[in-house]
């Protein structure tokens, strides 16, 4: 299990995030993979589990309005 934590979030905002985003999804590849959450604007997301082996974080950005930027964590916890 892997479990992660945002401590810091700011990207521009839109209610579908279609320009800056951060994107969790469970697996070894965008393609191939589950998506888990997409996140943007400025709240703090709630934790992410993900009880996959692999998982890819994906951020992406259109590089026209400038945030902050985002800090998260993860833990992993073997022998469950």
């Amino acid at each position: 299990m892997r479990r992660y934590s945002f401590r810091k979030f700011h990207l521009e905002s839109h209610f579908r995030c279609v320009f800056d985003a951060v994107s969790i999804y469970n697996g070894e590849s965008i393609d191939s993979s589950q998506l888990i959450g997409r996140y943007c604007g400025t709240a703090i997301p709630q934790d992410v589990v993900s009880e996959s082996s692999s998982v890819v974080v994906n951020f992406a950005t259109d590089a026209s309005v400038t945030g902050e930027g985002f800090f998260a964590l993860y833990v992993s916890v073997y022998g469950r």
